[in-house]
């Protein structure tokens, strides 16, 4: 791991803190203030939202506990806005699982123009391989994801906050990239995908001689890095690597992407569902408020099969609840849920399926449920997905369940104030600020 003056070094030499934008970025701002164009184009790349830059990688499905291993280089990673200025400038090694955030260094933005252009250097340990990769974002979806606005229940409790405010990086084998638009408030949205390309000839050995006093170096023996216990790949896991195993990308671009028309649907020992949070496959996920329930009912949408969910209900009492599961029971690699019952479940119901598929309009008559029934105990759940007249029983993992307070959300936490209340039940203003 870098050590914190090589950390202080390294960013001193971006010119960049983790407390905002560079003076040279807020000066920028300023003069889009002065001298701003009404054209939309125009907004869309002068526009300021505080947003920030996540990171993760794949796992390794040959050893359930084993890590692997990938790092940037110490320069080359970078987004870049619609003028070719620099708004973000990070390093990492890549430390969450995919589909989920760790904040690189450089990755904490704050508030600053929405990037137009990746850059990414990086290289991958199990492969032995520098891939590098310079393509567009689509600023316009970033712009109109970033716009849309959203009530925390997490972190700012109760406060009106963007609904997308990150940008997530995912390294998959073989260089593919996935990009999300994500939050802490649960949602998360595919934005791009990307082929990055390998750099021929490159040594490890050669890059480090090049780098000042105090950067951040590559392992030049990749299998010394790979096979440090600390990763804990067993004995037969490293000669398989030895001997050329790579992981398939498919399964990540291919597999889990895969979508279907259906929705959750909450029955048994239930009155109302107030809100649910639902996260999918393909690692995108929803936070639904109590405003936007009636359109969740009745919106015909392709989802990835369920990897977990949360509901908050009132039971027939009238009491508020909170029903949190998974629609998996083991992991098939390192924090990666195996959702493969699931998926055969999907299967049988819909047929087989291809990405094409995924850019079918939905119709009502196509949709499916996943029907979460509640015991009158409230511990007992069973889950089943459901079209028509037929029913297929779906395996469930961990169930969490409580009892919260009027209007509340996690257990020990009081009923909002009024004007709080106000914005858990019907959302933000339609003016309200980013």
């Amino acid at each position: 791991m870098p050590t914190t003056t090589t950390r202080r070094r390294w960013l001193a030499i971006l010119g960049i803190t983790t407390l905002g934008t560079t003076p040279a970025l807020q000066a920028a701002g300023l003069l889009d203030k002065l001298f701003k164009s009404k054209d939309p184009a125009m907004s869309i790349e002068t526009d300021e939202f505080i947003w920030n830059i996540s990171a993760c990688k794949y796992s390794l499905d040959i050893e359930l506990r084993g890590n692997s291993r990938v790092s940037t280089l110490m320069y080359g990673n970078r987004m870049m806005d619609a003028s070719g200025k620099d708004v973000a400038r990070f390093y990492t090694g890549f430390g969450a699982p995919w589909g989920g955030g760790s904040t690189p260094m450089g990755g904490d933005i704050g508030r600053a123009r929405l990037p137009k252009t990746l850059e990414l250097s990086y290289y991958d340990y199990i492969e032995g391989v520098l891939y590098q990769l310079q393509a567009p974002l689509p600023i316009e979806r970033i712009h109109a994801r970033f716009s849309e606005q959203t009530v925390s229940h997490t972190k700012p409790y109760g406060q009106v906050v963007q609904k997308y405010d990150n940008i997530r990086i995912g390294v998959g084998p073989q260089g593919h990239i996935m990009v999300w638009l994500a939050s802490v408030s649960g949602n998360q949205v595919e934005l791009a995908t990307y082929q990055a390309t390998p750099v021929k000839g490159f040594d490890p050995a050669e890059y480090n001689r090049k780098l000042p006093g105090g950067s951040f170096y590559l392992t030049e023996d990749r299998f010394e890095e790979l096979f440090d216990p600390v990763n804990r790949l067993s004995k037969p896991t490293q000669e398989r690597i030895r001997g050329g195993w790579r992981a398939d990308p498919r399964y990540y671009f291919e597999t889990l992407r895969l979508k279907y028309p259906w929705r959750f649907k909450l029955t048994g020992a239930v009155s109302q569902l107030v809100e649910l949070a639902g996260r999918y496959a393909n690692f995108e996920g929803q936070a639904i408020g109590a405003w936007e329930m009636a359109g969740y009912r009745t919106s015909a949408e392709m989802r990835a099969v369920p990897r977990s969910a949360e509901f908050w209900y009132l039971d027939k009492e009238g009491q508020r609840r909170y029903l949190g599961l998974r629609f998996y029971q083991k992991d098939r690699a390192l924090s990666e849920p195996d959702l493969t019952l699931v998926r055969e479940a999907f299967a049988t119901m819909f047929g087989p399926r291809t990405l094409a598929d995924n850019e079918a309009m939905a119709m009502e008559p196509d949709m499916a449920t996943v029907e979460v029934n509640v015991g009158e105990d409230f511990k007992t759940v069973t889950a089943a997905l459901v079209k028509g007249e037929r029913r297929l029983p779906l395996a469930m993992g961990r169930i969490e369940t409580f009892p919260v307070q009027p209007g509340a959300y996690w257990e020990g936490t009081e009923t909002p104030a009024p004007e709080m209340l106000k914005l858990f039940r019907e959302g933000p203003p339609p003016k309200g600020g980013r």
